[in-house]
């Protein structure tokens, strides 16, 4: 499945005439010992073996510390914290299981890798609404969420914006109006708490 999946992304991008920057070996090794780690004490070594604390990464991280411990408020501010801002984390978060040219990921790595990034949606979601101060981060991703056309992101935030209707609508509304316009027409309709941006998971 995840191969199939890399494929899709690849054809993706030769589409899209983009060239994605390659994750380098050690980070990409970093993330594979986080994302296989089977309980939080193994994951907590495995970061301060790496030293690598990009962002993506940290999301890894703390997506897999929720995986292990679901109540844990340390690891949702982590994740929060730790949502993709740019176009650049997006598109890194979007290729996490792709491995380097330069070395052979085992399927195992892939497919937890994988399950990450399938699983932070979800667990972002829930996290934004069991915490406070959450919220401008995660609405501010909506203009990068159709870029990973296989992520839940925007079906997962039915879920927030319902629970949240007032907060959610107030940071969206503090984006600039570029991104609110593009959100609005393309992205999520606020209003009556529904994606417009349907994920290919779905």
């Amino acid at each position: 499945m995840m191969y199939r999946i890399c494929f899709v992304c690849t054809l993706v991008l030769i589409i899209a005439g983009k060239s994605f920057t390659q994750t380098p070996v050690s980070v990409y090794a970093a993330r594979a010992a986080m994302a296989q780690s089977r309980n939080v004490s193994a994951l907590q070594k495995a970061r301060a073996k790496s030293g690598i604390h990009d962002k993506v990464t940290e999301l890894v991280f703390f997506s897999r510390w929720l995986a292990l411990s679901r109540r844990s408020q340390v690891a949702m501010r982590g994740l929060l914290k730790n949502i993709p801002a740019t176009e650049k984390e997006a598109e890194d978060l979007m290729t996490l299981s792709d491995p380097p040219e330069e070395i052979r990921a085992s399927e195992d790595t892939m497919l937890a890798l994988g399950k990450i990034h399938d699983q932070w949606p979800k667990l972002v979601a829930n996290a934004v609404m069991l915490t406070q101060g959450g919220m401008q981060n995660y609405v501010s991703y909506l203009p990068l969420a159709t870029i990973d056309p296989h992520s839940n992101f925007t079906g997962n935030a039915q879920r927030v914006c319902s629970k949240l209707p007032k907060e959610f609508r107030l940071v969206l509304g503090s984006l600039s109006q570029k991104d609110r316009d593009y959100v609005r027409n393309k992205v999520f309709d606020a209003d009556h708490c529904r994606a417009l941006f349907v994920s290919e998971a779905e």
